[in-house]
């Protein structure tokens, strides 16, 4: 039952989010642009997130420096990593193997390199960093943020 609500509340938060980013918004924007919501806020990105087999793909620095990481490039590897206190997650273009604080998960999508931007999966991402990642396929929104936010925010 606490389950049922949980996501009831999150899927009524993403409701809240649709209505408030459509009422702020007065231009025309393209019905498959996906957005993001992290915390408190939208997260706005230079080139667009986009879904790949289910999976939403996000540019990799402005997510993790949203969720407090401290962003590293090992442009030899072409490696990602993202560090703050007690977290330490790592992923590499082209490889479905990622690590989070040494433990090796493996990812529905390998992260890649779209015309510059190295693009990784956003709910592995949330998720490693102990969040709530919630989908609207109806408005084509994520919400990552803890429990206690998401139903705050309704």
């Amino acid at each position: 039952m606490k389950k049922v609500l949980i996501i009831f509340l999150v899927l009524l938060a993403s409701a809240v989010f649709a209505s408030m980013a459509s009422a702020e918004s007065t231009e025309v924007t393209d019905p498959n642009d996906i957005s993001v919501f992290v915390d408190d806020g939208y997260l706005e990105f230079a080139n667009k997130p986009f879904n790949e087999a289910g999976t939403i793909m996000v540019p990799f620095r402005p997510i993790f420096e949203k969720l407090g990481l401290v962003v590293s490039w090992n442009s030899e590897t072409l490696t990602a990593t993202g560090e703050k206190k007690g977290l330490i997650i790592k992923l590499q273009v082209g490889s479905q193997k990622a690590t989070v604080n040494g433990e090796v998960r493996i990812l529905t999508v390998a992260p890649k390199n779209v015309n510059g931007s190295v693009f990784i999966p956003l709910r592995f991402l949330g998720e490693s960093a102990q969040r709530e990642v919630s989908w609207n396929s109806y408005w084509k929104e994520v919400v990552i943020a803890d429990a206690e936010e998401q139903i705050y925010q309704v």
